[in-house]
């Protein structure tokens, strides 16, 4: 149940009804995160600006930033987005085999190598989050750098990653962790 108000898609208006209607004959649904990003129309738009950055990022591949999400998502127990990323995955040819080797072992993505390296120091990011923990320590950062990622690249793959949990607790707080499907046919039966 979402527990703030927001914005039905099939009540959307101006921009946020073009972006609703582009998800959902795109994909068939809105992402629960940008459904219930609508609690704060200012949140939404810079929210709405961040996917934009990922989606059309010049370096960072869509199926690496699915990976990504998809992995960090299963792991942090974020259903919304671990079925969402589940269906771009499906869409690019990923099996459900190799998305569940993937989970257990990042270096298992359908990816070439250097994007393996980079999903595997994000996904230990977003797992370990206190700095002696981390594998960001000087011979991890240059083994990406050697691979030919920018520091600028790593720190956008990384804020990423981790985003993904913020998402999770935001869904969880407030969205209950659901699709955005789920959340605006359950506000709908709200009396």
């Amino acid at each position: 149940m979402t527990l703030l108000t927001t914005t039905d898609p099939a009540k959307a208006e101006g921009l946020m009804k073009q972006v609703f209607d582009a998800f959902e004959q795109e994909l068939g649904t809105v992402p629960g995160p940008l459904l219930l990003f609508t609690a704060s129309p200012k949140a939404w738009h810079v929210y709405l600006q961040y996917v934009d950055f990922i989606r059309t990022h010049p370096t960072l591949p869509m199926p690496l930033t699915t990976c990504l999400r998809y992995i960090i998502s299963k792991r942090s127990g974020f259903r919304a987005c671990t079925e969402f990323n589940a269906m771009l995955l499906d869409r690019q040819g990923v099996s459900v085999e190799t998305r569940e080797a993937m989970v257990e072992d990042p270096q298992k993505a359908p990816l070439e190598e250097r994007e393996r390296a980079l999903l595997g120091f994000v996904v230990s990011a977003a797992a370990a989050p206190t700095p002696a923990d981390t594998p960001q320590d000087a011979a991890g950062l240059e083994r990406l750098r050697g691979l030919g990622w920018s520091d600028a690249e790593i720190f956008d793959a990384t804020w990423h990653g981790i985003n993904m949990l913020t998402l999770a607790r935001l869904m969880q707080c407030f969205g209950g962790g659901r699709s955005g499907r789920d959340l605006t046919e359950e506000r709908t039966r709200r009396p």
